[in-house]
């Protein structure tokens, strides 16, 4: 991604090149020096031109306060969690540059986007709740998902059914072990991992004193369809995600058809 700020304006046609980049991001310092253009920030947790503050979270979507160019909103944004905060934020940023006042960011931002897959509520025949979330995974996106599952007003079991991060190459092993330590045992009664490396998920939640009877693993669907059913009990909360390529969608299926059996 370097590489695009690297040519930032270097063809004629960019009069006016601007980079659009994530304040709370750790490489985001570093990606600033490879480029001249000039560069416009979005965060929550760093200083940034675009900021949202004030943040609540609940069942029906987030809302925030959102602070930019002299401009301050109260948005209720109809999606789910702190990734889609970000992407708000990234919005209003290229709004703003494109001309567009506090009245057209604030229509822009309240009106419903839907995508399959992307922190979607669906609800099962026999109470339970899946947060479908297949739409793909990677550490950033992971850790947000699962401060979600564990931030959410829920009176019942919190479950991480999480797929293999793809893509990660010699890092995988380790970053899939830093999901587990960091995040799951704080958020998540159950955990459930799919694939090859998501086990490594459950072997890091484990150092971090998860007990290893809340802890499975299924190396294939056909394996976790077998049991899934025996390990969820009404009224879970479940989310449900992996890369693209684990196409978990298909556990989402799964378990919306075996709710009404």
């Amino acid at each position: 991604k370097g590489e695009l700020l690297e040519n930032l304006g270097k063809g004629e046609a960019c009069l006016a090149p601007t980079a659009v980049l994530n304040a709370d991001n750790r490489w985001t310092q570093q990606l600033i020096k490879k480029t001249t253009a000039r560069v416009m920030r979005f965060g929550i947790d760093n200083e940034a031109e675009v900021m949202a503050g004030e943040i609540r979270y609940c069942m029906e979507g987030v809302s925030f306060v959102l602070e930019a160019m002299e401009t301050r909103l109260q948005v209720d944004l109809p999606l789910m969690g702190k990734v889609n905060i970000y992407n708000a934020l990234a919005a209003a940023a290229v709004g703003f540059l494109s001309g567009c006042d506090g009245d057209q960011i604030w229509e822009g931002l309240r009106r419903e986007t839907y995508q399959e897959g992307r922190m979607r509520k669906v609800s099962t025949a026999n109470g339970k709740l899946i947060l479908n979330d297949t739409y793909n995974s990677n550490p950033a996106s992971l850790r947000m998902a699962i401060e979600l599952l564990g931030g959410l007003p829920w009176e019942r079991r919190r479950v991480a059914i999480l797929g293999d991060m793809l893509e990660l190459g010699d890092f995988s092993r380790a970053e899939h072990e830093a999901i587990g330590s960091e995040k799951v045992r704080k958020c998540c009664d159950l955990l459930i991992t799919y694939g090859t490396d998501a086990r490594y998920i459950g072997e890091g939640a484990r150092r971090a004193g998860m007990s290893s009877e809340a802890v499975f693993h299924f190396d294939n669907f056909f394996d976790f369809a077998q049991r899934a059913g025996g390990l969820l009990k009404s009224g879970d909360l479940i989310l449900v995600k992996g890369s693209r390529g684990m196409k978990m969608e298909e556990i989402v299926s799964h378990l919306q058809k075996i709710s009404t059996e």
